[in-house]
Parts: C-alpha cells; sequence; structure tokens
C-alpha cells in the first residue's frame, strides 16, 4: 500500500518539513508514512485540506482517507548479489571493495551496481550474509571480509588463514543502518602478508555456487544514529 496525498489549500505550507503545494500530489516515503501516521494534527488536516489518494489514484473522503493512511503497513526489502562467473583478483593488502556484477535481485532497488554500495531506504537492522571464496593465496598470512560505513572500515564478518587451495568463507551478522544519517554501505576484502617486503594476491572465486551475499531488513529503528 503506498501513502499519497494531495494538498487542496490555497497557499504553500510545510508539514513535517514537507513543503506542500496547492493541487499537487506527494508520494510519502516509506521511511516517513509512520512519522505522518502519528502528526497529531493529521486528521484535522486531512478534515481541511489534505485529500488522501488510494492505490487506484483515487481521492479518497475525509473519514476514508484517515482509515486509509492509518492502516498498518508491513515494510520489507532484501537484495541479493553475485560476481557472475567473474574472478576477481586481488594484488594489494590495500581492503578492496568487492565488486558486484549482478544483482540477483534487489526489491527496492537500493544497491548500485555502479558503486558496489548498499544505501538503506529506511533506520533500521539488517542482517548482511554470505559466503565468499577464495582461492590461490601468494603470501598470504590472513584474509578478512570486512563491511565499510562510509568508506571506512566498520566490521570484520569473516576472517580466516587460506589453505593453498580453495577457502569458503561464510558470514551472517547484523548492522544497524540509518538513512537518516546518510549511510552507505559496500563489502570489502583486505589481505595480511607473510612476508611484508613480498607481494601479495589472492583470487576471489567469480562462481555463482561459491560467491554470493546481500543483506535483508529486520526491522526500523527510531531515533538518531548512535555515531
Amino acid at each position: 500500500m503506498i501513502r499519497r496525498l494531495k494538498y487542496t489549500g490555497e497557499s504553500e505550507i510545510f508539514i513535517l518539513g514537507v513543503l506542500f503545494i496547492p493541487d499537487e500530489y506527494y508520494t510519502i516515503e516509506t521511511y516517513d508514512i509512520r512519522r505522518f501516521q502519528e502528526y497529531e494534527n493529521l486528521k484535522t488536516m486531512i478534515d481541511d485540506s489534505l485529500l488522501v489518494v488510494n492505490d487506484g489514484n483515487s481521492d479518497l473522503n475525509a473519514v476514508a482517507g484517515y482509515s486509509y493512511f492509518m492502516a498498518a503497513y508491513t515494510f520489507s526489502s532484501s537484495f541479493a548479489l553475485d560476481l557472475n562467473n567473474i574472478d576477481q583478483e586481488i594484488t594489494t593488502d590495500i581492503a578492496t571493495k568487492i565488486e558486484a556484477e549482478r544483482k540477483l535481485w534487489d526489491s527496492l532497488g537500493d544497491f548500485d551496481l555502479a558503486t558496489s554500495k548498499f544505501n538503506p531506504p529506511i533506520d533500521g537492522i539488517w542482517n548482511a550474509n554470505g559466503t565468499i571464496t577464495v582461492k590461490d593465496p601468494v603470501n598470504i598470512a590472513k584474509v578478512q571480509i570486512e563491511i565499510f560505513r562510509n568508506d571506512e572500515s566498520w566490521f570484520t564478518v569473516a576472517q580466516v588463514a587460506p589453505g593453498s587451495g580453495t577457502t569458503f568463507m561464510p558470514f551472517s551478522c547484523d548492522i544497524d543502518a540509518y538513512k537518516s544519517a546518510g549511510h552507505d554501505f559496500d563489502l570489502r576484502i583486505h589481505l595480511q602478508k607473510i612476508d611484508v617486503g613480498l607481494p601479495c594476491s589472492i583470487t576471489i572465486s567469480g562462481s555463482d555456487e561459491e560467491t554470493a551475499w546481500g543483506m535483508s531488513f529486520l526491522q526500523q529503528l527510531e531515533g538518531e544514529s548512535p555515531t
């Protein structure tokens, strides 16, 4: 169910920081629905100068409109990614972004393939999970998979001392992500050398049976980001 409003007043007005212009329709973003539902003057305004629009783009009368707008809603979102059978070669001990090549799905379109970053559509707790598979290590003591937030290392979700062949690195963790704080997230691989004076390398398997990852929404958070 979407939430759309049409303002029928005679002059512009701000409602909860949103500028409403006479005779124009406004879609209330998913993350903002609850804030509007809790607005103490909403019923009065719907009686007076706001029309609620339903899924069929029909204007509702005040009684039906208020009931429709206040109806409970359930937010959901998830995405899943892989390398589309393209191996990614890593030749540095600087944390390197794992470059997604394909979306398996992205329910709200919040993962940007061009930047390999996730921008949360709502403040909430999200589960990050997947498996990154590495192979053919050279001069590698340890491999870490890290979540970066706003281009800074934030959380290590997996780490392993790789064997000489193929090593699977599954992970699952819950994180808090705040749209209101401008958070964005990406997944990176970080190598630690055995001999710091020599080159290092490893390959991330591009096989869709070995490497894939994603996130799914668990619950909404309210209030300001703690960081």
